[in-house]
């Protein structure tokens, strides 16, 4: 079996993977935005946002910016904020307005009904106060003055972050499928080596066979003989391999141009199909064991394009 080379192939630009982490924070008086940002492998675009409640009236335009960056994959985008600037969470907040107004009301109609004792009068307190236009536990207050430049610049640091190693990944990426291409075209050349004389010499082999038969049953040597070079031209792979060696090289020139996750697919389906075609033919055992090696090369390959763009 032949060996994979373990040399580095850094040549053309990288791939851009679909897997990736951004995250960053950003500070300002005391009050702080963190905004992480990540992204796996997916055949389609999708974006999914967790922010505060506050924060809400950005997504669109926050999206809008993922979308120029990424083509492809599932991305997360998570914010959050804090800080002295900041209200608490639980805070009550109270509508006084809100409850003068009631209790005003309550004073015009009850009396008619006779005076109130002391517990009746707070319990009427009790409830104007129960009613949530008067009484709420604020989950969170409207952002502060300048937040909004605060969350595009946490958010534009997080998405280069992602963007730089998405990159990262996508060279490493690259490298390794760029090995692997090249282990195919080693195997493309052994095969056919060992194979060089199969052709020729199995139709000796049965015209000799087709020969002796003839004599012994008396059947038309002719028709065995037509018969024979019909086996023989179908252990012949010098069209697969012609077609594999134009795959290969069609699969490394796709590499050079990203995005190209789905052309990569394409491509390797077709390196896969006359991989099985030439498994199918060769009757050398060497051979048949370098088929198989290139199978699961292939497959290696088609995991690692999985997570291309």
């Amino acid at each position: 079996m032949s060996k994979r080379s373990n040399k580095k192939d850094n040549s053309g630009p990288p791939l851009l993977s679909m897997t990736g982490f951004g995250k960053a924070r950003v500070e300002k008086k005391g009050f702080w935005v963190e905004v992480e940002i990540k992204s796996v492998n997916h055949r389609f675009f999708d974006c999914s946002f967790k922010l505060p409640r506050t924060y809400a009236e950005f997504e669109n335009e926050l999206r809008a910016q993922v979308v120029e960056i990424v083509e492809r994959g599932r991305v997360e985008v998570y914010a959050s904020r804090g800080g002295t600037a900041s209200v608490e969470e639980g805070a009550v907040v109270f509508n006084k307005q809100a409850f003068e107004s009631l209790m005003r009301i309550y004073d015009q109609v009850l009396p008619k009904r006779g005076k109130l004792s002391a517990d009746i009068q707070a319990r009427v307190a009790l409830d104007i106060l129960s009613r949530r236009e008067v009484l709420s536990i604020e989950e969170e207050v409207p952002h502060a003055e300048g937040e909004h430049k605060l969350v595009q610049e946490a958010f534009a640091q997080a998405l280069a972050a992602l963007t730089r190693m998405r990159l990262s990944e996508g060279e490493k990426l690259g490298v390794d499928i760029k090995q692997r291409i090249d282990h195919l075209s080693q195997i493309r050349l052994q095969v056919a080596e060992l194979v060089r004389d199969a052709p020729a010499t199995l139709r000796v082999k049965l015209l000799a066979r087709v020969q002796k038969l003839a004599v012994e049953v008396g059947i038309d040597d002719s028709r065995l003989a037509s018969e024979a070079l019909y086996l023989a031209d179908r252990v012949d792979i010098t069209e697969e391999l012609v077609r594999l060696g134009s795959h290969l090289t069609q699969f490394e020139q796709t590499l050079q141009v990203p995005p190209n996750g789905r052309k990569l697919e394409f491509v390797l389906q077709e390196i896969g199909r006359e991989m099985n075609t030439i498994g199918s033919k060769v009757q050398d055992a060497a051979a048949q064991s370098l088929v198989v090696e290139a199978k699961s090369e292939i497959e290696k390959i088609r995991e690692q394009i999985q997570n291309v763009v």
